[in-house]
């Protein structure tokens, strides 16, 4: 706990596995702190409203049927009715609790603007990132180009329409996702200011 403070931590992200079917965990990290623990879900089970959580991160992978294709036939519906049934019975700002995370591949980059429309009027943020190659000729790596840009300029378009902060990325990361940090292989060296720490062993 000391180590997280004096680091001046913003925000712990929980994540798996499927961190909600450990909630014993889940209550330990938000008893220590309060109001900057995320969790990311793959939102399947039922969503439990805790007190003092930052947020749910919920992982869609694209429409109906792509994120079927990704994740298993009858997983968007599960994830879904979870969602709405946490938002329409736990009050009227419910929808506050739940972001919305895309990670953008080979196969579902053609629905990044359908899902940001379907989920807009539900939840409370959306959030892209692109697919990370772990290995060479890695399928889901979209590659820099044409292509992935025109995503990348599609979602700031869509910014703008929206025109209420509900896509978090700013501009200014989004132009980052167009081109390559430099590196060799798949390990990049010219990373942005953000990061993310594993402490599973800590």
């Amino acid at each position: 706990y000391e180590k997280f403070t004096k680091r001046h931590v913003i925000i712990i992200s929980l994540a798996g596995g499927e961190p909600t079917m450990r909630p014993e965990v889940i209550d330990l990290f938000v008893k220590q702190f309060p109001k900057r623990i995320c969790i990311v879900s793959n939102g399947t089970l039922s969503l439990k409203k805790i007190p003092n959580l930052y947020f749910y991160w919920i992982s869609i992978d694209g429409t109906k049927e792509v994120h079927d294709k990704i994740r298993g036939p009858g997983s968007y519906d599960k994830t879904r009715k979870n969602v709405l049934d946490y938002v329409n019975n736990n009050g009227d700002k419910a929808w506050k609790d739940i972001w919305i995370t895309m990670t953008i591949n080979s196969q579902n980059y053609h629905t990044v603007t359908d899902v940001a429309k379907e989920w807009h009027d539900h939840t409370n943020k959306i959030g892209f990132q692109f697919h990370t190659p772990f290995m060479q000729n890695d399928p889901l790596f979209l590659p820099f180009g044409p292509l992935r840009t025109k995503v990348v300029e599609d979602i700031i378009a869509l910014k703008e329409k929206f025109d209420d902060d509900y896509i978090i990325n700013p501009d200014s990361q989004l132009e980052l996702m167009k081109k390559s940090w430099g590196g060799k292989g798949t390990t990049p060296v010219d990373c942005p200011t953000w990061a993310i720490v594993s402490v599973d062993h800590m």
